[in-house]
């Protein structure tokens, strides 16, 4: 295969993520680590759904994560809402007028797994949960660890964040694979009671850690 060689200039906090995935055997450079990096990165055009639940009044921190998804290719926003969630709505307009993309409500009467369930025929590819409150910690980006996702086995990536030495706290942005809707059971079904507890039994989640 011809190879170019060419000078990049690239962010510090990048350029050490990409020097993390040398291992000298399946990566054996930075110049490999690097080839690699953008051919698993350029599958980003993948992401195009975000689905965002809402966890109490945090439409605060919608102009932040919009800035962080910008760089991705999402297409839509669903929101995942009770018929009576005004703070949902909110941040559907919210979405619309910060990124001019499409943004909707999706009924969550019956908890977030049974949300996906209904949407099953449409989320066919890989898409971003957010668990839109107060909490949310965003990462500098997300192009390291969807690769990271992309290259492992699990179908549900949580980014989680040090609070100590040995002690980590979940940011609230997971990877999703669409063969995890498999494990959400028909009827009330919360993600968290439910589907995540289930991917865990079968070693089909994992983490990521971001700073």
């Amino acid at each position: 295969m011809y190879r170019e060689r060419l000078t990049i200039t690239l962010d510090s906090e990048l350029l050490s993520a990409v020097d993390a995935t040398v291992d000298h055997s399946q990566l054996r450079n930075r110049s490999h680590a690097i080839e690699h990096a953008l051919r698993e990165g350029l599958a980003l055009h993948e992401l195009t759904t975000a689905i965002i639940s809402i966890s109490g009044n945090s439409t605060e921190k919608l102009p932040e994560l919009t800035t962080l998804l910008e760089h991705l290719p999402i297409l839509s926003y669903l929101v995942i809402a009770t018929s009576n969630d005004l703070t949902a709505q909110d941040a559907v307009r919210s979405i619309i007028s910060l990124t001019h993309k499409h943004a909707e409500t999706i009924p969550g009467d019956f908890g977030t797994g049974a949300a996906l369930l209904l949407n099953k025929a449409r989320l066919t590819t890989p898409f971003l949960y957010i668990q839109l409150s107060p909490k949310l910690s965003l990462p500098t980006s997300l192009a390291a660890p969807y690769i990271a996702h992309r290259r492992g086995t699990s179908l549900v990536t949580h980014l989680i964040r040090p609070v100590s030495q040995d002690s980590f706290v979940q940011t609230g942005i997971s990877l999703f694979n669409p063969e995890a809707i498999e494990y959400i059971p028909a009827g009330l079904a919360s993600l968290e009671e439910t589907t995540f507890p289930a991917l865990l039994k079968a070693g089909k989640i994992g983490t990521y850690v971001t700073q």
